[in-house]
């Protein structure tokens, strides 16, 4: 009997898509702008655009910091069965988001122009397009921070569909926005920010109202912030936001050191470089982001198999997908030279690129999955390489020892995955006493200790026998007696045989039993829509199984999390 990865393959694939779609959206709303800009205004538009992104990454990172710490959680306490305190955490966010949107607007606005000085240097005319950009951004604070929510909790409910229509609104309304700001009413970067700012508002308020709608536990509220439980939400969430906050001082360094060994040119290029790396965040980012919830709900419950197999679904569809995305840019490099106005080729910069993409992809997995995992100072010094220091020590390499300067980026990705594996092998070698798998660093000594059993099985009325009469050297070797064997084989014969009968699509379900000192528990996970077996009148004759299983139980309990069914028996 062994655990395989339809069920969880079924619901990765089912998140991985809205997810890596709603990253798609914010960042074509940038990459929609900087085409725009780039159209109208030329070379100086574009570097607008581009030198004004640390402000709205700045943004990004408390957003991103507070959504994805309260969205962990609250995955955490579903896992736990705590419905109460995952909703509760989710308010707490929206209601920190709101005020820190408060503080950075006033903030902003004050040093707005300073700011823009700062970043255009001495240039007046690009002073100006960056000081337009950035007004704008400044007071669309409050929107972009709570259009995080949505798209973290949206998976939580299963309704990532919604997800994929929040993007078609954002991505229609910016363009229709940009055609109407900068080309008909010729507002130049201000129209560009105003597009955004107003597609990104609309489109979160779709995603509220629909979750309203849709009676999700999930919605627009507020609540009275206690400090533990902020402190738990920004602590959860520090990776995220170390990463967008690293994103800012590297793009501050680069920019300088890009501009010091090729002046205008090569910022030029490396501006495209850059809005095309934001697209390859819809894979690095997306990938483990689409598993998240997965994780932190496998996580609590300490299904190390199942965490197996999610990891190894994440590197299957990062290496796949970023190789994608590298040969895209590649054959169409020449329409990326005619998108951007440029006159020469810029080919080369571009592979380097795609190289980049695809070990990048790789390091960001471990990441997220450490995040995910309560491992969160490992993840943020994962973080810290991955986002900054090795990105600025390859490109100092390459510039002091004339090597070609584009080849920092593949080198900091490679660099990364290396670091990775050898701060994984120093945690697992020095910072527990407890024996940890590698690289997941999961505490295996049930499944060594043979108290755990998951595997997977049809649902055919010959499939349901089988494991029922499998399970018995499982607990024979548990030292179960022969009473509540008997009883976890009728749980598992009655239960498969209902839940099978109300859905004829179900081909296969996960189950899980294990055997603790003073209870054995038996878990069963099936995908489709919401459905309790124990929930029907159990008086006709078709359930009269379930009837005797629910006296004979210490306690049954079910729930639906992340689009998944959860059947609980304990004995």
């Amino acid at each position: 009997m062994t655990l395989n990865n339809k069920l969880l393959k079924r619901e990765y694939k089912k998140t991985l898509f809205p997810v890596m779609f709603s990253i798609l959206g914010g960042i074509i709303n940038t990459l929609i702008d900087s085409i725009f800009v780039s159209q109208k205004l030329g070379q100086s538009g574009l570097s607008a655009v581009n030198l004004s992104m640390p402000i709205y990454l700045i943004m990004c990172t408390f957003g991103s910091l507070v959504g994805s710490g309260a969205s962990i959680l609250s995955a955490n306490e579903l896992g736990r069965e705590n419905n109460v305190k995952a909703k509760e955490y989710c308010r707490y966010g929206i209601t920190l988001c709101v005020l820190a949107g408060v503080v950075l607007t006033i903030a902003g606005l004050i040093l707005c122009r300073p700011i823009s000085t700062f970043l255009a240097g001495n240039d007046t005319e690009l002073t100006e397009l960056v000081y337009g950009y950035i007004l704008i951004t400044i007071f669309g604070c409050i929107p972009l921070l709570i259009s995080y929510f949505p798209i973290y909790y949206l998976p939580l409910e299963g309704k990532t569909r919604d997800i994929s229509i929040m993007m078609v609104i954002m991505i229609g309304c910016d363009v229709l926005f940009d055609l109407l700001f900068i080309y008909i009413l010729n507002l130049d970067t201000y129209g560009a920010a105003t597009a955004s700012l107003l597609s990104t508002l609309i489109a979160c308020v779709y995603s509220f109202i629909k979750l309203e709608i849709c009676n999700s536990d999930f919605k627009f509220g507020f609540s009275k912030l206690r400090k533990n439980d902020i402190i738990s939400i920004l602590r959860t969430g520090s990776p995220t936001a170390m990463g967008n906050l690293a994103d800012t001082l590297k793009l501050l360094f680069l920019n300088i050191i890009i501009t010091e060994v090729g002046g205008t040119g090569y910022i030029a290029v490396w501006s495209v470089l850059n809005t095309l790396s934001e697209l390859s965040i819809t894979v690095t980012s997306g990938v483990p982001s689409a598993a998240s919830p997965l994780i932190g709900v496998y996580y609590i419950s300490k299904e190390n198999k199942s965490l197996s197999i999610i990891t190894k679904l994440e590197v299957r569809y990062g290496i796949l997908l970023s190789t994608v995305f590298c040969l895209a840019i590649i054959i169409f490099h020449e329409f990326i030279e005619m998108l951007f106005s440029f006159e020469y080729s810029i080919m080369l910069p571009i592979l380097c690129l795609g190289i980049y993409a695809i070990f990048d992809s790789i390091g960001s997995i471990l990441i997220g999955f450490f995040n995910c995992t309560e491992k969160i100072a490992l993840s943020n010094v994962m973080v810290a390489l991955r986002k900054l220091i090795l990105p600025i020590l390859s490109i100092l390499f390459c510039a002091e020892n004339n090597l070609y300067l584009w080849l920092f980026l593949p080198i900091s990705a490679i660099l990364t995955v290396v670091c990775e594996i050898i701060l994984v092998l120093y945690y697992k070698k020095n910072k527990t006493d407890t024996p940890l798998s590698f690289p997941l660093l999961l505490d295996e000594r049930m499944e060594k200790e043979n108290l755990v059993l998951d595997f997977t099985t049809g649902l055919s009325s010959e499939e349901i026998c089988n494991a029922s009469d499998q399970i018995q050297n499982f607990c024979k070797d548990n030292g179960f007696d022969k009473k509540i064997t008997m009883y976890i084989q009728l749980a598992i014969e009655e239960i498969l045989v209902i839940i099978a009968t109300n859905d004829n699509s179900l081909e296969s379900a996960d189950l899980r039993v294990i055997a603790l000192p003073n209870e054995k528990v038996l878990r069963i996970r099936y995908s489709g829509k919401e459905y309790n077996p124990f929930s029907q009148s159990l008086d006709n004759d078709e359930m009269m199984g379930v009837a005797m299983l629910s006296k004979i139980a210490s306690n049954v309990k079910f729930s639906y999390v992340i689009g998944m069914n959860v059947t609980n028996v304990l004995f």
